[in-house]
């Protein structure tokens, strides 16, 4: 199955059996009405993680917030090395 972002695949953890979907990384899923993305684990193996489901700007609405300004950032980060990648 392809990832398309925002389709759910209904998964029934309790009768799973060899005729159950095979998905993917990045493809998302619904578990008793919880939204997860599967995700790459740190053994090479595959996990499930709370989709993200809100963008930033979204998230800024509803709690009343702002994205931080550049000076900001940097009063607030600065003294944290970088590391070079971005």
């Amino acid at each position: 199955m392809a990832a398309n972002p925002g389709e759910l695949h209904p998964v029934n953890i309790h009768g799973m059996d060899d005729r159950a979907p095979k998905l993917g990384l990045g493809e998302e899923i619904e578990v008793d009405g919880r939204r997860y993305e599967i995700v790459a684990d740190a053994d090479g193996g595959a996990t499930l993680e709370p989709a993200i489901t809100l963008s930033v700007g979204a998230i800024h609405r509803l709690a009343g917030g702002r994205e931080a300004t550049g000076v900001e950032v940097e009063a607030f980060f600065g003294a944290i090395l970088a590391d070079g990648e971005g």
